[in-house]
């Protein structure tokens, strides 16, 4: 619980930078492995869109996104 509270205050200040900076890559790399962790996959892939949109060529989003896309892949 501690931790998950800690990722939330976490994501909360990440979240603010963000409102402020939109386009901070790195902010944003960040606010995806915090939202991916609290289980906020769709808010994590927007996050990576949003990079590659203005970094195409950024192999660690491209790397992240094809993860968290096998995440939405329904299980059974």
């Amino acid at each position: 619980a501690r931790a998950s509270g800690e990722l939330d205050a976490a994501g909360t200040v990440v979240a603010e930078y963000l409102e402020a900076h939109s386009v901070a890559p790195e902010a944003l790399l960040r606010h995806s492995v915090i939202c991916s962790r609290l289980g906020r996959i769709e808010e994590a892939m927007t996050d990576l869109d949003t990079i590659l949109l203005f970094e195409p060529e950024r192999a660690d989003a491209r790397e992240r996104k094809a993860a968290l896309a096998i995440a939405l892949l329904p299980k059974g």
